[in-house]
């Protein structure tokens, strides 16, 4: 998937041993297209990282922000997905990194991507 955007930094909480937690929101395309206008869909994703002690952004938000600059496409592993269930989108998905989640970058397919 390319990544098109990525968010701010933003408080992502605290885990249970009390380290700090960061999210960003990263818009991914992965290449396909809503069956009525032919459009890329873009899929927001919501990414947890734990924080650093000296206050700098987490390695894996560099990733992705160096990623979305250079246009390189990445892999993902670990996001998972449940349905909306706020009166914004009732029948929309949310998406987010589970505990295990990494990327990487995405080797080259026969469609050149």
């Amino acid at each position: 998937a390319l990544v098109q955007k990525v968010s701010e930094s933003l408080p992502g909480g605290k885990t249970s041993t009390g380290r700090s937690r960061l999210r960003c929101q990263v818009v991914l395309n992965d290449g396909s297209e809503q069956d009525n206008t032919g459009k890329v869909c873009h899929l927001p994703v919501t990414i947890f990282a734990d924080g650093n002690m000296n206050g700098e952004e987490p390695m894996l938000f560099k990733q992705l922000r160096n990623a979305a600059e250079s246009k390189t496409p990445l892999a993902f592993f670990g996001i998972q997905g449940r349905k909306s269930t706020g009166d914004n989108n009732p029948d929309g998905w949310s998406f987010q990194s589970s505990f295990d989640f990494f990327c990487t970058e995405a080797s080259e397919t026969k469609k050149g991507g």
